[in-house]
């Protein structure tokens, strides 16, 4: 994934032994560039966000989908059985 970082955006990316991670490039917007892909990789879903992503498979409880931030997202609100009115068919993610 590095290697495709660098390809892409142009930056330099060195992770060392701690998991320090060092972005250097020429140019600010290559910084950047590899900085938010870097970001998108390494952190946590946040509730209420939006993704994108592949659904890849939909099960009665949510949907299982490929994306930077892997795993179940939650579903719509339950209703007071606990069950979901309707299955997610697909995820997007607000990039900034």
């Amino acid at each position: 994934m590095i290697r495709e970082i660098v390809s892409t955006t142009g930056a330099k990316v060195d992770v060392n032994d701690e998991g320090v991670i060092k972005v250097s490039a020429s140019d600010g917007a290559k910084i950047k560039a590899a900085i938010d892909w870097i970001k998108s990789l390494t952190s946590e879903p946040e509730i209420g966000a939006i993704y994108d992503g592949k659904v890849v498979k939909v099960v009665d409880f949510g949907a299982f989908v490929n994306s930077s931030a892997q795993g179940r997202p939650r579903p719509r609100q339950p209703n007071q059985q606990g069950a979901v009115a309707s299955r997610p068919t697909s995820c997007r993610r607000a990039r900034s």
